[in-house]
């Protein structure tokens, strides 16, 4: 079984692929689907959570990416990439849709220095839209973020422009 076969099954037997064509659920994206993915299940349990980890450390060593710091997108991705920043041993930053109105006022939190190579972590990708805002953020912030993992992608060509 591939890892990416055993992901699957693992979220299915937990439950957090759910199906329901009466009902459609509605995405943040607006869309409203008969099937709904929650990864965050995926985080009740040491062994799901490197199951998500090594899958991740996986590609990055497949596909030689250099990672010096691995940025979460906020919410769903910081739990995730905070497991694979541990399992790297690299700095982690979070990144938000917008920055906070108060305080500090920052849309990425934590230590991001210029010219850092940067592996974004989304729970799940639909359109893509907070995928490339996490990105857009950390090249605005003088980091580069090529590559961006997550756990579920639909695979819909909005996603992949």
């Amino acid at each position: 079984m591939t890892h990416s076969e055993e992901l699957a099954r693992t979220a299915l037997e937990i439950g957090a692929i759910k199906i329901d064509p009466e009902r459609p659920f509605t995405w943040a994206s607006g869309y409203k689907m008969p099937v709904y993915n929650d990864n965050r299940l995926l985080l009740g349990s040491f062994a799901h959570r490197m199951l998500v980890a090594d899958g991740f450390r996986a590609i990055i060593e497949a596909e030689k990416i250099e990672a010096d710091v691995v940025a979460g997108t906020a919410t769903a991705g910081i739990p995730h990439a905070t497991t694979l920043a541990n399992h790297l041993q690299t700095p982690l930053v979070y990144v938000r849709s917008a920055a906070k109105a108060h305080g500090m006022k920052n849309q990425i939190e934590g230590i991001l220095k210029p010219g850092q190579k940067t592996v974004v972590v989304e729970d799940l990708i639909s359109t893509g839209e907070s995928a490339v805002k996490t990105v857009r953020a950390v090249r605005e912030a003088g980091g580069t973020a090529d590559h961006c993992l997550c756990i579920f992608n639909y695979g819909f060509k909005t996603s992949a422009e």
